[in-house]
């Protein structure tokens, strides 16, 4: 994956949701470097389901403290 593309989708899954304009604006750019989109479509849903894991395990991590 191109450094810059995965800086942009870094920055746009941050708070762990991406908006339909932040896909569109990811998809043009990385036409743009000549990216498949297709490609990106999975990474986006990889970053995306990482995201939904780490915040199942603070979940967890919480419901353990309380007790």
């Amino acid at each position: 994956m191109n450094p810059e593309l995965e800086k942009l989708i870094t920055l746009a899954a941050a708070d762990g949701i991406i908006t339909d304009k932040q896909r569109e604006i990811i998809l043009r750019k990385a036409e743009a470097l000549g990216v498949d989109p297709d490609e990106v479509e999975i990474y986006l849903e990889n970053i995306l389901s990482q995201t939904i894991v780490t915040e199942k395990e603070v979940a967890h991590a919480m419901t353990l403290r309380r007790g």
